[in-house]
């Protein structure tokens, strides 16, 4: 089974997409402000603190979670749905 990483997944188009990829036999991996509870696993981002700080944490979350999978131990693809950042420009430094 594939898996996918849906970056903006708990938005209106991340969750379609979420729903597409499971209903196309994939696992889908949302990272996002909030759960998506159709997503095979959930990466919640702290809004209060910048992305810098918390990518060492997503990456140890995402590779405990796939060294866990013995069907899928690599990412297939990443999908950006983030339509909009809801923690500011994605282009602001994080200050």
């Amino acid at each position: 089974m594939s898996t996918a990483i849906v970056i903006g997944g708990a938005g209106a188009l991340g969750r379609a997409v979420v729903k597409s990829m499971k209903s196309n036999s994939m696992k889908a991996i949302c990272i996002d402000l909030v759960k998506n509870e159709d997503a095979t696993f959930n990466v919640t981002i702290d809004s209060s603190k910048s992305l810098a700080s918390q990518v060492p944490s997503i990456k140890n979350q995402l590779s405990s979670y796939l060294a866990d999978q013995t069907d899928s131990a690599h990412v297939a693809g990443v999908v950006s749905s983030a339509g909009s950042w809801a923690g500011g420009s994605i282009g602001d430094d994080g200050k």
